[in-house]
């Protein structure tokens, strides 16, 4: 409670909608109740860094390569190329097996459980 009562304050939170007026948005921020106030002068300290967890037998592997932008004329052949190698699977917890790059992978990992997908993220000026 003591936590609650130092930290929800209006001045130290968001309220944001979407599909909704900004009068009825008000309105429901005002029925919150949060009190007013600046809340504990102590900072947030950071503590982190880089976190690495040994999974047995398991590997997460990025290939990466830059693209075309948006506005390129060879940003419908990215597009084309990612859906031909395989842009994941149709089923939740599928393989995609029909992909080129699926059974690559699915051969490469013979036998292991494998799966793979391709990521096309076309922006305004590169890929």
């Amino acid at each position: 409670q003591h936590y609650v009562q130092n930290t929800f304050l209006g001045n130290r939170t968001v309220v944001a909608a979407t599909g909704m007026s900004h009068n009825a948005v008000k309105a429901f921020a005002e029925r919150l109740g949060f009190s007013e106030g600046a809340g504990l002068a102590t900072n947030s300290q950071y503590y982190g860094g880089e976190l690495r967890k040994r999974a047995k037998g398991l590997a997460y592997i990025a290939v990466a390569a830059q693209g075309a932008g948006i506005n390129q004329k060879e940003a419908l052949a990215f597009g084309i190329l990612q859906h031909a190698l395989g842009a994941g699977p149709k089923v939740k917890y599928g393989a995609n097996p029909g992909s080129t790059l699926s059974k690559a992978v699915a051969d490469a990992a013979a036998g292991h459980v494998a799966t793979v997908s391709a990521l096309n993220a076309a922006h305004e000026d590169s890929g």
